[in-house]
């Protein structure tokens, strides 16, 4: 008995031992197709290892490869676990034995099982998927288990309870464990992205409050002068607005310049927002930019025909909108087309913007809204990141879809305004 604990622990090690492994040897620099394929190594090592080191009880041969199967559907993708499915089916193959075809036949029932599993998996947080895990497990294990005493005469039954309990905690144990070390390990690695984000940000700013002074000085300036040449009675009528433009445009570059100074800092007092239309502002902004399309042979396509009241500031609404708009019509090839709509729902209004441009991949996609990264020729990015800082100071959400050569389509949720919990600014 002691040799057969010793065993399954080293079962449990083998198990655990090369997803430690990759682990230790990936990171967020990796490709998501190299991710991948590593993963997928990993968990092929693991069946391997566990097969190789499998329990002989009184010549009834025990592993958890399941284990390692259940693991690269889940955190590799069905192509991964189609892979590793095939090469233990394969490794079953040839080591070959008793009822080697119909553990095969076995095996692959339960990698569909898995499978369709491995669809509600990432959807839930990370205590749900301990105890969604333990208890699928926790079945399939068990059932596989009496299927295979059935099937043969033979199995865990004929060496007592006491080894099916084990086997099956081993194989819930395993379970547990990897899925704790990969979720931590991923919630970590997101919260340094953040960091590594905000800090980036915050570097921006500085760097903004340390020029702002110096541009703002001399634009007053300029704006002065302006208003004096208004005043002129030598100068024709074009000219007068030709000079309001001037003036116009330099109050909006002072503005730009309050919003690069609040990079990374969330400003906003939320007793300062107020009741606004959302549809509105997005009607508003893309009029204003019917022009610019028309200049880029883009057509500009507003698909909303029912209120939404959300809290916000319509200044910076407008300014959101203005920069996703303006980014789907540069996205965009000659005779494409931008499209504005918005949904309600119970409590959330979205807003989608779509374009039929190029597209982007996952490491542009991740990038979005660091500094100075802009898929854009002459882009800084500096654009789309006040935008991402305006949608989180409103307590908004986003989201992008994208597809390569077809399109993006930015999704911004946002609370619905809701009397009770109104606090005007005056108050």
């Amino acid at each position: 008995m002691n040799v057969a604990i010793q065993h399954i622990l080293l079962q449990i090690l083998m198990v655990l031992f090369p997803i430690i492994l990759y682990l230790a040897l990936t990171s967020e620099r990796n490709q998501p197709e190299k991710g991948n394929l590593l993963w997928g190594i990993a968990c092929a090592s693991s069946i391997a290892l566990s097969m190789l080191f499998s329990i002989d009880i009184y010549g009834v041969l025990l592993d958890i490869r399941l284990v390692p199967i259940f693991l690269s559907f889940l955190y590799g993708g069905t192509l991964i676990g189609v892979s590793v499915t095939a090469f233990t089916a394969g490794l079953r193959f040839i080591v070959g034995g008793a009822g080697a075809e119909e553990s095969i036949i076995l095996l692959l029932m339960l990698a569909y099982i898995i499978f369709q599993f491995s669809k509600t998996f990432h959807s839930s947080p990370i205590k749900k998927k301990l105890s969604l895990s333990t208890l699928f497990f926790i079945i399939v294990t068990f059932a596989y288990s009496v299927v295979w005493s059935v099937a043969f005469e033979q199995g865990i039954y004929p060496l007592g309870v006491f080894y099916l309990v084990v086997y099956i905690f081993a194989n819930v144990l395993t379970v547990w464990l990897a899925i704790h070390l990969l979720e931590t390990f991923t919630l970590k690695r997101k919260l340094v992205g953040e960091l590594h984000r905000k800090e980036k940000m915050e570097i921006v700013g500085q760097l903004a409050a340390s020029v702002a002074h110096e541009i703002r000085n001399p634009m007053t300036s300029v704006r002065g002068f302006i208003q004096i040449l208004q005043n002129a009675d030598n100068i024709t009528s074009d000219q007068k607005n030709y000079l309001t433009v001037c003036i116009t445009e330099l109050d909006r570059a002072n503005e730009i310049i309050s919003d690069y100074l609040s990079l990374g800092k969330k400003e906003i007092d939320e007793h300062s927002l107020i009741k606004m239309e959302l549809g509105a502002e997005a009607r508003h902004s893309a009029k204003s930019l019917t022009s610019f399309a028309a200049l880029q042979n883009v057509a500009l396509e507003v698909d909303i025909n029912e209120e939404a009241y959300i809290l916000g500031l319509p200044g910076r609404i407008r300014q959101m909108f203005i920069n996703l708009i303006k980014n789907g019509i540069e996205a965009s090839n000659s005779g494409g087309t931008v499209s504005i709509s918005l949904q309600k729902s119970h409590d959330n209004a979205t807003i989608f913007i779509s374009d039929n441009g190029q597209g982007m991949d996952e490491d542009q996609i991740k990038n979005l809204g660091l500094p100075y990264y802009s898929t854009k020729e002459k882009g800084t990015g500096l654009g789309l990141m006040v935008t991402l800082q305006i949608i989180t100071e409103i307590g908004g959400t986003w989201t992008v879809r994208t597809e390569k050569n077809k399109g993006t389509t930015f999704e911004l949720s946002f609370p619905l305004f809701i009397q009770s919990q109104y606090h005007p600014p005056d108050e």
